[in-house]
């Protein structure tokens, strides 16, 4: 029940485990959330704007030419824009430095940093990947994200 990956180690402290046995056991932390996907009968193409271009921007991600966006709804997707669901995911990989910090007890921005050094993607960027690839829409985005 945290907001990112790295907010697990200090929801693991919080109910009473030591840093150092967090650190010896945890190799991993995947965390989640589900988009509505675009209804691929009724969905739209649009112009991206700029608070869109802007975002794909700071995360580094080829800007689309357009995006889609939800349709009036259709039959299949009883009137809705969506059908089905579609994973946004953050992998938070523990190697050597990761788990030192672990063990001392870093804060999650700590270990937030060290793990987009790494190479983490957030959810929000995830989900920018999958507005990209038209599985689901900006609205959709800032709705589980809460990030804008």
């Amino acid at each position: 029940h945290t907001n990112d990956a790295a907010a697990t180690i200090l929801r693991l402290t919080n109910i009473g485990l030591e840093p150092y046995l967090i650190a010896a056991a945890l190799r991993m932390i995947i965390a989640q959330r589900l988009v509505r996907k675009l209804c691929r009968k009724c969905r739209c193409a649009a112009e991206v704007d700029s608070a869109a271009r802007e975002a794909f921007r700071q995360a580094k991600i080829s800007v689309p030419e357009r995006i889609h966006t939800t349709g009036d709804g259709c039959p299949a997707c009883h009137e809705t824009g969506y059908k089905g669901r579609s994973g946004l995911y953050e992998v938070l990989v523990v190697q050597d430095e990761m788990e030192r910090l672990v063990s001392e007890g870093a804060s999650p921005a700590a270990i937030r940093k060290l793990a987009r050094d790494q190479g983490m993607k957030s959810l929000f960027e995830d989900g920018l990947l999958k507005v990209a690839a038209g599985l689901t829409s900006m609205e959709e985005l800032h709705r589980v994200t809460a990030e804008s």
